[in-house]
């Protein structure tokens, strides 16, 4: 397989230096080792690795602190993860592929399973690049598809924008969403509905020159904040 440049986020020192020759010997980088959390966000972000294999377990994080460390990186920095475990961690029933890894790998481990685990890692988080836009095309089509079929037992312009952005919400999982409309009166983007925002002012108007919603307005593109 190609050789890899690769984050070890291990605490004990013992079997991090073990893996380490075992990784040199078969031809890939260790760029950096983690003990903490916060290590392995600031290495993952800084040196941009090909893969991490990340410790959980008795010589690691708890299960679902290293597990759920897996799914941040996933959400924030994207890379193939590698979770290693001891024998005998209770681990999720959806082994391999844990909760935000690609692959998984009880200790100790033999060169065979390290080059597959971190073959089928980086193919993994492969194919995950390539499904990712076209699951989120096809969220939005049904989004679309959704409202408008909503929209046309809607009453009046209030209820239809209630129904946009409660089905916008549901359908794409954003935790806040708002619909704002042009007054062309006074150039004003006014709020006129939003979910996750329980303080939200009634008619919140934004002059214009103000605020990120008036992008769209001035290149009549679509844009994500």
């Amino acid at each position: 397989m190609e050789k890899l440049r690769i984050v070890i986020a291990m605490p004990a020192a013992k079997e991090t230096l073990a893996l380490r020759r075992q990784l040199e010997f078969l031809g890939h980088t260790v760029i950096g080792e983690a003990r903490a959390n916060e290590e392995v966000f600031h290495l993952v972000r800084e040196q941009r690795p090909d893969a991490l294999l990340l410790a959980v377990g008795e010589n690691g994080a708890h299960p679902p602190d290293g597990l759920n460390l897996a799914q941040e990186l996933e959400r924030e920095h994207p890379l193939p993860i590698v979770v290693i475990s001891n024998h005998g961690t209770q681990m999720p029933r959806e082994n391999p592929g844990i909760n935000g890894s690609d692959s998984s790998l009880v200790l100790p481990i033999d060169d065979g399973e390290l080059t597959w685990a971190l073959a089928s890692a980086v193919a993994r988080f492969r194919e995950r690049q390539v499904l990712h836009p076209l699951r989120l095309k096809a969220q939005r089509e049904a989004a679309l598809f959704r409202i408008s079929a909503e929209l046309a037992s809607a009453l009046d312009e209030d209820e239809i924008c209630e129904r946009i952005v409660q089905g916008l919400r549901e359908t794409l999982d954003y935790s806040f969403l708002g619909l704002l409309l042009l007054d062309e009166n006074t150039g004003e983007r006014v709020l006129r509905a939003s979910v996750g925002w329980p303080d939200a002012p009634d008619n919140w108007r934004i002059p214009p020159g103000k605020g990120l919603s008036e992008r769209p307005l001035l290149d009549g593109q679509l844009h994500y904040t």
